[in-house]
């Protein structure tokens, strides 16, 4: 059995540019690394270390890549979702899955995109935070709570 607490990074990927898929999984990690002072204690899926949205596509590099996420996701504690990507399938289908298996979903959006997120999806989701201008703010929040409720309970 793995003692590892995992948290694993869901959030849109297709149609995005590199920078926008991970600059805020890149800041989670940071801000998780000054908590999980001995790493091998806490692992971060990050799935943006494996797969570059900007590359050529093919059904195989396809199968790899649901297959890898699906697999740390069904042995996470935790997902943190970035779900400013409304209309992407693959979060869609992590949060459904997360949700089965009762692992919590701790996401950020816009606020004015809140009104907009598929009414499941707003069940599935354990705690929402939003913001108006600065990502970093419920990121922040996201973290902490994070922090406080899970790895520090």
């Amino acid at each position: 059995m793995n003692s590892k607490f995992k948290i694993f990074l869901s959030g849109g990927i297709t149609g995005l540019n590199n920078e926008d898929c991970k600059k805020w999984r890149e800041y989670i990690v940071e801000y998780f690394s000054c908590w999980c002072f001995n790493k091998a204690d806490c692992i971060i899926v990050n799935q943006m270390n494996h797969f570059n949205p900007n590359e050529e596509t093919s059904d195989l590099l396809e199968k790899e890549a649901m297959r890898y996420n699906l697999h740390h996701l069904r042995t996470s504690n935790i997902v943190i979702v970035n779900l400013n990507k409304l209309e992407s399938i693959g979060t869609a289908q992590e949060l459904m899955l997360a949700y089965e298996l009762r692992i919590p979903i701790i996401g950020f959006i816009k606020a004015d995109k809140k009104d907009k997120i598929h009414p499941w999806i707003q069940m599935e989701v354990t705690k929402l935070f939003t913001y108006t201008k600065d990502i970093e703010n419920a990121l922040v929040d996201c973290m902490d709570y994070v922090y406080n409720y899970y790895l520090n309970a």
